[in-house]
């Protein structure tokens, strides 16, 4: 695997930064996997396989300690093979293979109990992502869980009583809840859930499973931590965390606005949840700019019925500015399932724009949205999605922020960017679609672009050729850039402040938001 030279520009200097960072298409790194004995240092390298251009996606010792869990996922992660490996001399065997015609998804979701003859994992062979109980061999016991929701992640096991606990969004998949079932289930459609309140549960259980710790949210609630037994009964308020005058968001209490949820339809019938906040002191009759704040990308998802005391807290100050807020997940986006993510095979930027502008032209009929205000706000790959959609859209998207963007997806890395796209040289046509640069024409509205000139992610070059083509298209557009700033741009708290400031700024000028 070769060496990649990138740039890293700074106020007083430019580096050179040698890294192993190959973008898509290009040679991997060649992976091996050796168990170091200590008492006399001699290694045993674990065989893999003959294919040498694969990932080694985890590695996991058996209770015993006498060999390994190895899961073996091809370049074109289609196929994960789950390896039981001898420590002692290396040999291996196949024992369990997920396949895809899209792409296998990883996960930290297998865990072998402690007889060591059957172990827990997460499959989407269903089509969602569920729990099984699996033979050492690899041979199905049954499922432990079933039906059209997510398990997110296995939390324990309790194998005195068998019992698994795991977090999924079975009610609602903008919620995320605990949930138990027997292993000896003869219903993995029924768990049980254990904690009570309607929102955003994320729990650590003890390491004998009797007992967890939860901190629960919601849109309007800041997280609270209980100590809970494993059904769910409280025993302890660790942190009430309660709005009050002596909170930091006290202050604030009074102008918080409440989102409002629902949901539409993408071309293929499935169904996409929104968020809408409307603007402090918001009137019936009155027209108001929308600010669409997208992210839109794979392990994302938006729309949840938690504190987000990052991006919600913007949420607020634009809605205290006079925006409604809107934000809707696409296909593609996370903790729907199999059906819902895979549009995006070899299509990146298309019908995740094609669902962003389902819920645009919802926006644009609505009695308190003025049409011709409607701005969107992206980061990262919301950054992309920002670009793709003032590109197609212009007509409907009066002005775009496109922070930190990937503009050719041939520019960024292997496992990431061949998972959804698979190898530009075999899918050249696909890659060039789903490259703003082929769309760029079509972008009218006013454009800010920002990026951090030391990004070790989405490299500045993303922008940098993005400029060029612009430029070369006489396509006018703003621009901030920051020295030595990173993917986040948060290198120090007066950056952070600059990058929010600047944005807002841009928006309130570009839709005529007066303060």
């Amino acid at each position: 695997m070769a060496i990649e030279k990138r740039f890293e520009i700074y106020a007083d200097r430019t580096e050179v930064i040698e890294q192993r960072y190959p973008a898509a298409g290009k040679a991997n790194a060649e992976v091996r996997l050796f168990v170091r004995r200590l008492k006399d240092a001699v290694d045993t390298e674990i065989d893999l396989g003959d294919e040498r251009d694969i990932y080694l996606a985890r590695a996991d010792w058996m209770p015993d300690a006498g060999g390994l869990l190895v899961q073996r996922q091809s370049r074109d992660q289609r196929t994960l093979d789950v390896l039981l490996a001898n420590a002692a001399d290396g040999k291996t065997a196949v024992i369990l293979s997920e396949t895809s015609d899209t792409w296998v998804n990883l996960h930290n979701d297998l865990r072998v109990l402690a007889d060591g003859k059957s172990f827990v994992w997460k499959s989407e062979r269903s089509g969602y992502a569920h729990l099984e109980l699996r033979a050492i061999d690899g041979s199905l016991i049954r499922p432990l869980t079933q039906g059209p929701w997510v398990v997110d992640n296995l939390l324990a096991i309790d194998g005195k009583h068998r019992r698994v606990y795991f977090a999924a969004n079975a009610g609602d998949p903008r919620e995320k809840h605990v949930y138990f079932n027997s292993l000896d289930t003869q219903s993995p459609g029924s768990p049980t859930r254990t904690t009570l309140y309607s929102g955003w549960h994320e729990a650590v259980f003890s390491d004998d499973a009797r007992v967890y710790v939860d901190t629960f949210s919601d849109e309007n609630t800041p997280p609270q931590v209980r100590l809970h037994d494993q059904t769910g009964k409280e025993l302890a308020l660790l942190e009430g965390n309660q709005l009050d005058d002596t909170h930091p968001y006290g202050n604030y209490q009074e102008s918080h606005r409440k989102a409002e949820f629902g949901t539409l339809s993408a071309a293929d019938g499935q169904t996409l949840h929104y968020r809408v906040i409307k603007p402090l002191g918001y009137v019936e009759g009155q027209r108001y700019p929308v600010l669409v704040r997208v992210y839109g990308g794979p392990h994302v998802q938006y729309v949840q019925r938690r504190w987000d005391e990052r991006w919600g807290l913007f949420d607020q100050a634009l809605a205290q500015r006079g925006y409604v807020v809107f934000s809707i997940d696409n296909r593609g986006s996370a903790r729907r399932g199999v059906a819902f993510e895979s549009p995006i095979h070899r299509r990146m930027g298309g019908p995740e724009v094609d669902d962003q502008m389902v819920g645009i032209r919802w926006l644009a009929k609505q009695p308190f949205v003025d049409s011709k205000r409607i701005g969107v706000f992206g980061w990262s790959y919301g950054g992309y999605m920002s670009l793709m959609l003032l590109a197609k859209h212009s007509d409907t998207i009066a002005a775009g922020v496109a922070v930190a963007p990937v503009s050719d997806w041939r520019l960024y890395d292997t496992h990431y960017t061949e998972r959804y796209m698979d190898d530009p040289q075999q899918h050249s046509a696909a890659y060039d679609a789903s490259a703003v640069f082929a769309h760029l024409g079509g972008l009218k509205s006013p454009l800010y672009l920002v990026h951090g000139m030391a990004d070790d992610n989405v490299l500045f070059t993303h922008s940098t050729q993005l400029m060029a083509a612009l430029q070369q298209a006489g396509t006018p557009f703003d621009l901030m850039t920051y020295p030595g700033g990173k993917h986040g741009i948060n290198n120090t708290p007066a950056m952070r402040k600059h990058v929010y400031n600047a944005i807002v700024a841009w928006l309130d000028r570009q839709l005529a938001v007066k303060q």
